[in-house]
C-alpha cells in the first residue's frame, strides 16, 4: 500500500498553498504529491481571485511575449494568479522540508522513481502548476 511520507496540514491563508501531503506508492514506483481542494473560506478567496499572471516556468517565452495582461489568449502564457502564488508556496515547501531530494535523489528510497502531481478542485490547478514549477527547477524529477 502506498506509504505517507511527509505533510502539512497548516493553512497559512489566502495566496499560501493548501495543505498538502508527500506518499509513496510501490506498486507503480512513483511519488505522489497531493494538494487538498476548496475546504475554506481561504480557498474560496482564491479560487475567486482569478487575475492572470505571466506564467513561463519552463523558460518559453519569446521576447515579443506580453509579460502583462493583456494577454493573448491564442499563445499567451498565463495563469490564475492565486494558484500561481500557492503553487509557488508549495514549491517552498517542499524544497524546505528536503523530502523530494531525500526519497528522489541519488541513493533514496525512490530514487529513479516518477514524480506525479494530483489535487481536486482548487489543489488540481495548484497541482498542475506546481508540475510546471517541479519541472523548470532544474531538479532530476
Amino acid at each position: 500500500p502506498p506509504e505517507l511520507i511527509w505533510a502539512t496540514w497548516e493553512n497559512r491563508g489566502a495566496g499560501t498553498a493548501p495543505p498538502l501531503a508527500v506518499s509513496l506508492d510501490p506498486e507503480t514506483r512513483t511519488v505522489v504529491v497531493a494538494v487538498r481542494g476548496t475546504m475554506d473560506m481561504k480557498d474560496c478567496i482564491a479560487d475567486v481571485i482569478a487575475t492572470p499572471v505571466f506564467f513561463d516556468p519552463l523558460g518559453m517565452a519569446g521576447a515579443e511575449e506580453s509579460r502583462q495582461a493583456p494577454f493573448n489568449d491564442d499563445i499567451g502564457l498565463y495563469a490564475h494568479h492565486t494558484m500561481v502564488r500557492c503553487a509557488e508556496d508549495a514549491l517552498k515547501r517542499l524544497l524546505h522540508a528536503g523530502v523530494l531530494d531525500d526519497v528522489l535523489g541519488t541513493g533514496g528510497r525512490a530514487s529513479g522513481w516518477g514524480l506525479v502531481t494530483v489535487g481536486h478542485s482548487l489543489g488540481a490547478g495548484v497541482a498542475c502548476l506546481l508540475a510546471l514549477l517541479l519541472r523548470g527547477s532544474g531538479k532530476a524529477y
